[in-house]
């Protein structure tokens, strides 16, 4: 703390001669001259009435480092509170950006290509509208759906567990099948 640097300093500036404060605070200049030389300091009642009369926080006139200041350690947890609040920000801001690169590059790079077999087959009098439709990625993942809109829960079931989508033209085969062993014909 250089608190006779900073009376000196703030006293030039508000254009205040040694002994114009002196008489402002009812001391004699050479006390003025001892605080400014840094020989003796003015204790914290003077202190407080001089930093009113320079227009300045005591704060300011004692030059208050911060690494000097103590903080309470209600502050010290609010600080790192803070921090980690940013850190966790910056890292789930990264993981939106990525993900959002991610699914852009994904969608944009990966090609498909469907293809769709339909037919009509029947049991009894009931028709039905078969549909199996074939997708596969440029990185040959095949995958498909199975549609039928009037099949009976039981047919679509057991359907489902005999298609193979990296044949669908197989699949129909035992589409056929099927229903020629329900008494029905496709």
């Amino acid at each position: 703390m250089c608190i006779g640097k900073n009376i000196s300093k703030l006293r030039k500036i508000n254009n205040l001669s040694q002994e114009d404060l002196a008489s402002k605070l009812n001391v004699t200049r050479q006390t003025i001259s001892k605080w400014e030389l840094d020989e003796t300091t003015p204790d914290l009642y003077m202190a407080k009435i001089i930093s009113n009369i320079l227009k300045i926080s005591l704060d300011e006139l004692v030059e208050n480092d911060k690494e000097f200041v103590k903080t309470s350690n209600t502050e010290k947890l609010a600080r790192t509170k803070i921090k980690i609040l940013k850190i966790i920000g910056i890292i789930l801001l990264s993981l939106l950006i990525f993900s959002i690169f991610y699914l852009i590059y994904n969608y944009c790079s990966i090609k498909v290509i469907s293809t769709s077999l339909g037919r009509y087959c029947y049991v009894g009098n009931e028709e039905y509208e078969i549909t199996i439709t074939k997708y596969i990625t440029d990185n040959q993942i095949s995958t498909g759906i199975f549609e039928c809109p009037n099949c009976k829960y039981e047919y679509i079931k057991e359907i489902n567990d005999i298609i193979n989508y990296n044949d669908i033209n197989i699949s129909m085969q035992y589409i056929n099948s099927y229903f020629e062993s329900l008494g029905g014909h496709c």
